[in-house]
């Protein structure tokens, strides 16, 4: 396009040039405004119209290539734009995983925590055992303890540190849910956790039976007791327990042989209104 406006621009100007530097007809006769000696007025003005419509050709060619390369100009500066456009679209999106990656990476980090937290209560409820033996194996000898009645001490810090453990399970399960959106940790819980949990359950129900029995013998601590803020405990109350021996029958009559446990709530508060 430039070579074109130049080639046009130096064919308007070698036109006029030739009008204005000519040569002369054979007679003599001059074909040229500077070589002509017999200038009137008529003349001039052919010569300034002439002159002028040279350069308005010229002004309007380099008007238009003016226009032209502005035209191109804006085109780059539009596609410089969208291209900056699409950079600052494909950083967003850059960022916006990155922090799901972060956030993802923290609520892996506060599950971790919390499981090994659960880990933690698991060992120190072993610790309560009156054997040596400890760990997964003193968890499953303490449950079977709970079954089988052979509870003979530390009954309260049993209860406090199932409790505790169940507190924080449940906090666990609430906050997994609430970031399932962004992470599905529910079936890596159950595979570490779930059948602990149950179990955890169960023991929690007998060993309230069994406080509950101490407390009735006057056994056990004086008032206030810090689990009559349960539901769960004043279920309990309404059970036909009136030896050691009954609480594990009852306890599995409530709970359908243990099949319903899941339904049961153990850590809801009782409405005494």
């Amino acid at each position: 396009m430039k070579n074109f406006i130049i080639a046009l621009t130096v064919i308007v100007i070698v036109h006029y040039l030739f009008f204005l530097f000519g040569f002369s007809f054979v007679d003599g006769t001059n074909a040229n405004f500077y070589m002509d000696n017999n200038l009137t007025l008529e003349k001039k003005g052919v010569f300034g119209d002439f002159t002028s419509g040279h350069f308005s050709i010229l002004a309007f060619i380099w008007l238009a290539y003016g226009i032209y390369i502005q035209s191109q100009e804006f085109k780059l500066q539009r596609e410089e734009f969208q291209n900056q456009t699409e950079q600052f679209k494909e950083q967003n999106k850059l960022y916006e995983q990155q922090m799901k990656e972060l956030e993802i990476q923290s609520i892996q980090n506060q599950f971790d925590r919390k499981i090994a937290k659960l880990t933690e209560i698991e060992y120190g409820i072993s610790q309560t055992l009156d054997i040596s033996t400890h760990g997964q194996n003193g968890l499953y000898i303490f449950f079977m303890n709970c079954k089988y009645g052979h509870l003979n001490n530390n009954l309260l810090i049993k209860i406090e540190m199932v409790y505790t453990y169940l507190n924080l399970y449940v906090n666990l399960l609430n906050f997994i849910k609430i970031s399932q959106s962004k992470i599905d940790l529910i079936e890596e819980l159950e595979i570490l956790k779930k059948d602990i949990y149950t179990n955890m359950k169960i023991s929690f129900l007998i060993l309230l039976g069994y406080m509950q029995l101490h407390k009735k013998n006057k056994t056990l601590f004086e008032e206030p007791n810090p689990f009559e803020s349960l539901s769960i405990y004043h279920t309990l109350l309404s059970l036909d327990i009136k030896d050691f021996k009954d609480i594990v029958p009852e306890i599995r009559k409530l709970t359908d042989n243990f099949v319903k446990i899941d339904t049961i709530n153990v850590l809801e508060k009782f409405d005494n209104t």
